[in-house]
């Protein structure tokens, strides 16, 4: 006896047209958890494979699939299997997370943190990681100090000295004030120096990132401060303002 075969399953081939196989780039499951992806988002991948419902949706819970899946509606001609396609479904899948499974999904990313951090960090990481191991990289400044180097240029591009030192010097007033506790009213205020001395308000906070983080994007920068502190989110700005002159 054997199992029935199934004439029009798809070949699944690579980006580069050949069938893929490991020797051409391909990770087993396994590999692909170690870097971050979700079950959910690789069998949302692997059912999108030469299937589709017929309605244009892609993005599918495991739930989803069990009622829409049907080997009728397999393609019998060639899949090809994108790994971009893959990144942008485990990111939605990721921010379709609740922040409780989340934290459990962070505990084997961010080793040696409690889950009480992880609860208070995986807000800001949420919308900003493609994979669970981005993580990594987005926590790293909030759970060590940052060093500033070349990549992470004060002032950043397209951001003039004066703007910058406004920025920096606007941001150490807001959070000696206790400014910090009030999120929106510390954006707006923000906001008001970077168009008052006639600068992009996006340029303009690229100061406030390489200062905080070390980096010209991340976390989202207040919640960042928030999380970090007034002392240390202090010293950050101080040493960044000090850098300038």
């Amino acid at each position: 006896w054997a199992p029935p075969r199934f004439a029009h399953v798809p070949v699944v081939l690579g980006t580069d047209g050949q069938k893929l196989s490991k020797r051409r780039g391909a990770h087993n499951v396994l590999e692909y958890g170690e870097l971050g992806y979700l079950p959910s988002a690789i069998v949302n991948a692997m059912a999108l494979l030469g299937w589709s419902p017929g309605t244009g949706e892609e993005v599918f819970s495991l739930d989803e699939l069990r009622e829409l899946f049907t080997v009728e509606r397999i393609h019998p001609s060639p899949a090809t299997f994108d790994p971009k396609r893959l990144d942008d479904l485990n990111g939605i899948h990721i921010r379709r997370m609740s922040i409780e499974d989340l934290v459990e999904a962070l505990e084997h990313f961010l080793p040696g943190t409690s889950k009480d951090m992880r609860r208070q960090l995986a807000p800001m990481l949420q919308h900003r990681m493609v994979t669970l191991a981005d993580a990594q990289v987005l926590a790293a400044p909030l759970l060590h100090d940052v060093v500033l180097d070349e990549t992470a240029p004060l002032p950043p591009p397209k951001v003039t000295r004066d703007v910058a030192a406004a920025m920096l010097s606007g941001a150490i007033d807001i959070v000696e004030r206790g400014g910090l506790a009030d999120h929106d009213a510390m954006l707006e205020q923000l906001r008001a120096i970077a168009k008052e001395h006639g600068a992009k308000v996006g340029d303009a906070f690229r100061t406030l990132y390489v200062a905080m983080l070390g980096t010209q994007s991340g976390v989202p920068v207040i919640e960042a401060m928030q999380y970090l502190g007034a002392e240390t989110s202090l010293i950050r700005l101080r040493r960044a303002l000090a850098l300038l002159r």
